[in-house]
């Protein structure tokens, strides 16, 4: 004889979810065999946005034979659970829609919301990882806590400044919007990479990707004085004071653009601010020492085929990624191990230029040290280092000169500098240049 109950609990909300537990007993001359399946399905279905599924199942089986068969009373089989997430495009359910922001995912709905199939297949190959169909829902939430999703938005340049310099400090990365200078960046010319030399170019007639970047060397004073606002972008960035010509002069503009396509990992000589000009791009970035204790490198395209894992990134505690809108804006320390990719089949297009002042002097030098192959050419160093060596004169010249005015007004000689001060620090660098 062999019964099988129906299911015990069936019920479907509008969020999917579904739980089953099914009962089947056996009865046979020889034999009584007990079977318990319980499964547990779940999926969101969030607007234009993601489709998340995890299915839980687990199956027991208890076989009693007869004694006079075995001696042995009972054989189990151990139950298996299995739970993943599959990464897909949102099909809206007929008749009924989800409002993204009443689902809550670990407190990271941002990430949730943004983690399209499009965009997990940009971060995949922004980080140079294969990509795989299902992902399991704990490394999702890994990666939901590294996402930067906060934009920072001032009323004047000066606050834009100050914020950026004490980014500089907190060696971190920052997005901003309605920066000072992105309007003007927006009517840049860019008729220019006609005569501009292109330094990366990749285009494929089987998929119709690119990638394009290039300097945009030629341009005039009065060009840059048309696209940027070179005045404010002095306040806090000393490599403005760089000829044009200088390979990290800090006004010259960089240009590039991505279909289907992005920079592999790598680095800059030095701390840069980029514009998204148009679509929409996914950056990852880590600390290059981390990364590189983690097994990550500087990846060539041409040559290797993605071999990282999530895992490497996410054991790195500066691990962050994010994904560069149009209008967005973000400083990127030099010490980040970087890659980018095009969301979608949308032409990404942004700009940027090196960056630096006297707060991220130690970072940049530190990571040159740890890094020689990675860091500029020796005359480039050199010409770098001139720069960094004038402003921290000038930097020693109104500390001193704070302290003497600080002497005179206490009548005593003996206010000194906390050992810890910010431009103990610089003096500090300062004598190691």
């Amino acid at each position: 004889m062999c019964a099988c109950a129906p299911s015990l609990l069936s019920l479907s909300l509008p969020l999917r979810v579904c739980v089953c537990l099914s009962v089947c007993v056996c009865v046979c001359p020889l034999s009584l065999s007990l079977s318990l399946s319980l499964s547990l399905s779940l999926s969101l279905s969030l607007s234009d946005c993601v489709c998340l599924s995890a299915s839980l199942s687990a199956t027991m089986q208890v076989k009693r034979k007869n004694s006079s068969e075995s001696g042995s009373s009972a054989s189990k089989r151990a139950a298996s659970v299995c739970t993943t997430v599959s990464i897909a495009p949102a099909a809206p359910s007929a008749g009924s829609s989800l409002d993204a922001s009443s689902v809550s995912l670990s407190n990271h709905e941002a990430a949730a919301e943004k983690m399209t199939s499009e965009v997990y297949s940009a971060l995949c190959r922004a980080a140079h990882i294969p990509s795989v169909p299902r992902l399991a829902l704990t490394l999702l939430q890994q990666l939901c806590t590294r996402f930067i999703s906060v934009r920072l938005s001032f009323d004047s340049p000066g606050q834009y400044a100050s914020r950026i310099l004490t980014a500089m400090c907190d060696d971190e990365v920052i997005l901003f919007r309605n920066h000072p200078n992105l309007t003007k960046k927006a009517s840049l010319p860019v008729t220019q990479l006609a005569t501009t030399p292109i330094v990366a170019f990749r285009s494929s007639m089987a998929d119709g990707s690119l990638h394009v970047m290039a300097p945009l060397s030629d341009l005039t004073a009065h060009d840059l004085q048309r696209c940027t606002n070179m005045p404010f972008q002095r306040t806090y960035n000393i490599l403005c004071d760089l000829p044009l010509n200088e390979p990290a002069a800090g006004n010259p503009l960089w240009f590039v653009q991505s279909l289907a396509d992005g920079a592999p990992l790598h680095t800059d000589w030095l701390d840069a601010e980029i514009s998204g000009l148009s679509g929409r791009k996914v950056w990852v970035a880590v600390n290059y020492e981390e990364a590189t204790k983690a097994g990550l490198a500087v990846v060539d395209v041409r040559e290797e085929a993605p071999q990282n894992r999530f895992q490497q990134f996410l054991s790195c505690p500066s691990f962050r990624w994010f994904i560069l809108e149009e209008g967005d804006t973000m400083y990127l320390p030099a010490n980040r191990l970087h890659g980018t990719h095009a969301v979608g089949t949308t032409l990404a297009s942004s700009c940027g230029h090196y960056l630096a002042h006297l707060p991220s002097v130690p970072h940049i030098l530190r990571y040159w040290s740890a890094a020689p192959s990675l860091a500029p050419p020796l005359a480039d160093q050199k010409t770098i280092l001139s720069c960094f060596r004038s402003q921290l004169e000038k930097a020693d010249g109104a500390m001193q000169h704070q302290i003497r005015l600080a002497r005179h007004a206490s009548g005593s000689d003996s206010i000194v500098l906390p050992r810890g001060s910010p431009l103990v620090m610089l003096q500090n660098a300062l004598k190691k240049l």
